[in-house]
């Protein structure tokens, strides 16, 4: 009994001297420093993308025939997707594999952006609003699988720091935010309704290209994830 109180607390002592210690970077392995790199870029991206339109997306509405009421679903349907396949793509994650969900879903989102731009030549009033609508919904998809992901891999990476991690891939969600709306409208004003999202989607496509190429693979995830939701 006695040896087995000495061991539970020479856990405990390493597992809180690894929390005072936190995340150095020079310390994490290559695999760490990835996971941290691409879910910031990944996060700006996704997030990014979500807010571009909004210095600009009521006006260009209006232009075509598309109601407050019709810009206000453009925006709303892509929480109402998230919140629909959000969990359903969480219980199938281990199965599908999060380094194929982050970029897949990436890739998703990049392509969406991409297509929302060519709405500026698309005909007024239904025919928009059905269209863009639609695409919404298709890179809210792609950027419930990619965030999805991204936790999942934090996770797995860094369980003795999950907190830093997390406070970590905000900090770039964040910066996504405020990035998105401001060069939304800058492009905007320099090149039309189709600029922004002609940048921005891209560049959410190289960002899923360098996740595929730097993330771990399949195989070593998929067993070390598997591991940390049976555990």
């Amino acid at each position: 009994m006695e040896g087995r109180c000495d061991k539970t607390e020479g856990k405990r002592r390493v597992k809180e001297r690894k929390f005072n210690e936190g995340m150095k970077f020079f310390r994490l392995t290559f695999q760490q420093k990835s996971t941290l790199m691409n879910g910031a870029l990944a996060n700006i991206a996704l997030n990014g993308c979500y807010s571009i339109a909004q210095s600009f997306m009521r006006d260009e509405a209006i232009k075509k025939d598309v109601s407050l009421t019709g810009v206000g679903a453009i925006f709303g349907c892509y929480e109402v997707a998230m919140f629909c396949c959000s969990f359903i793509i969480g219980s199938q994650l281990c199965r599908m594999g999060a380094r194929r969900c982050f970029y897949i879903g990436t890739l998703v989102i990049g392509v969406s952006s991409l297509a929302f731009g060519f709405l500026g030549s698309c005909p007024p009033g239904g025919t928009f609003l059905g269209l863009a609508i639609t695409i919404r919904v298709i890179e809210s998809l792609g950027a419930a699988i990619s965030a999805i992901a991204i936790y999942a891999l934090a996770t797995k990476e860094f369980r003795d720091n999950v907190a830093t991690a997390y406070g970590f891939l905000e900090m770039f969600a964040g910066l996504g935010h405020v990035l998105g709306p401001l060069v939304g409208g800058g492009l905007y004003q320099l090149g039309g309704f189709g600029l922004p999202f002609f940048v921005s989607g891209p560049l959410t496509i190289i960002v899923a290209a360098v996740a595929f190429f730097t993330l771990p693979t399949e195989k070593e995830e998929e067993g070390n994830l598997s591991e940390l939701f049976l555990s």
